[in-house]
């Protein structure tokens, strides 16, 4: 409608004989407006929810580069960044990502592109890195769940299974579980060992083999 109304108020300032061509640029405009959600919307919520944070970037920035080359409006260029800033936030809720990225997100501003681009590169960079830690970490987790009989089981076979460094890997189990690698797998295998004398008649001694 906003870009209607612009066409329409230059032909009437410039005349008819320009008519044609004023429609012509209004296609265009109209154009870019409908077809930034179905085709690099999606893109962007795709890579998001795969973490990829490279493809995320790449179709936010496709997305930018139409709104900038073009709409006039500025009110336009609002929506539309308004539009590509509600479908991030509803890809993050999606996710149940920690909600201080969604605050983050909602205090964007739409109407100032070159905030609006630099604060939601870097919240989607952090938010695919926070994601991929989590992934590493939970891969981390169930290979110990499968493993935890192997009474050689180190953290650094874990790190190396996760391709993961030592260190990092520890600082996870710390920010994520609060406790130290060691600490859970204790704490794991003496739950397995608990189960097992309650649900077992088996010796003492194999209840512990098995557990690890």
């Amino acid at each position: 409608y906003m870009e209607a109304t612009w066409a329409m108020e230059k032909m009437e300032d410039d005349g008819g004989h320009v008519q044609l061509a004023y429609w012509e640029h209004l296609a265009r405009k109209a154009s870019v407006t409908t077809n930034l959600d179905p085709a690099n919307l999606q893109a962007l919520t795709a890579a998001l929810q795969k973490k990829r944070v490279t493809a995320a970037i790449e179709a936010l920035d496709r997305m930018e580069y139409a709104i900038a080359s073009g709409c006039d409006s500025a009110e336009t260029q609002r929506y539309l960044r308004y539009c590509i800033l509600q479908a991030v936030i509803a890809r993050l809720t999606a996710d149940n990502c920690p909600s201080d990225y969604v605050e983050e997100a909602i205090r964007f501003d739409p109407t100032d592109p070159s905030s609006f681009s630099t604060g939601l590169h870097d919240l989607i960079t952090r938010y695919c890195a926070l994601r991929t830690r989590e992934s590493h970490f939970e891969k981390a987790v169930a290979y110990i769940d499968a493993h935890y009989n192997q009474y050689d089981l180190s953290l650094e076979e874990v790190a190396d299974y996760v391709n993961l460094s030592k260190n990092y890997l520890s600082n996870l189990f710390r920010t994520q579980l609060g406790v130290k690698y060691m600490e859970y797998i204790t704490a794991l295998r003496m739950s397995k060992v608990q189960t097992l004398l309650i649900e077992t008649d088996l010796p003492i001694g194999e209840v512990f083999r098995m557990a690890g």
